[in-house]
């Protein structure tokens, strides 16, 4: 990750520590927009976009704050989606009554657990963006719904809402394509 001698480099307009904080960083923001940015065609501009805001906004960053990493998914986080809602002609959430948490087999969810990094991932592909915009930011990012509630401008009922649907929609996406492979068809 960055480190806070190259960004003190970068503010002084160092174009070596630019060039040092892209390469230490960018694994980690590509993780991040592989997540929520599923159209690999949009994947560069996404990247590119990211950087931008991020060495434009270094000179707000506050080690006494948090860590680099802290700030860095913060920005790719916020430019994706940004660029989610940009892509999307209905907006990325629409309020819903709140869901009661219930009907989820524990067998399912466990399973769901069991899985490998690149099955979860193929799985989260075909979900709606809604759905794994709130599951991404709770379940892998560590948002809470109250800050996901105000980083996508909807109430934390609808986060909370949108969060069990999408676990509900994994668990059954994953039942079915069980039962597919357990007939023989995959």
């Amino acid at each position: 990750m960055i480190e806070l001698i190259t960004i003190k480099k970068c503010l002084r307009g160092n174009q070596a520590a630019f060039k040092k904080a892209y390469n230490d960083s960018l694994p980690y923001v590509l993780s991040i927009v592989r997540r929520y940015i599923y159209d690999e065609g949009s994947r560069p501009d996404a990247v590119q976009e990211i950087y931008i805001q991020l060495f434009n906004n270094l000179d707000k960053y506050d080690p006494k704050r948090g860590e680099v990493k802290s700030f860095v998914r913060t920005v790719a986080v916020n430019k994706c989606i940004t660029l989610l809602r940009k892509k999307s002609t209905k907006p990325l959430l629409q309020s819903l009554s709140v869901v009661e948490e219930n009907n989820l087999a524990d067998d399912s969810e466990q399973a769901i657990l069991s899985l490998k990094k690149e099955d979860i991932l193929k799985l989260l592909g075909g979900m709606p963006d809604g759905y794994r915009v709130i599951f991404m930011l709770f379940s892998i990012d560590g948002y809470s719904h109250k800050e996901i509630a105000e980083k996508l401008k909807i109430t934390s009922e609808t986060s909370r809402s949108q969060y069990f649907r999408a676990k509900k929609w994994l668990v059954k996406t994953f039942n079915k394509s069980s039962s597919i492979k357990s007939y023989g068809t995959i």
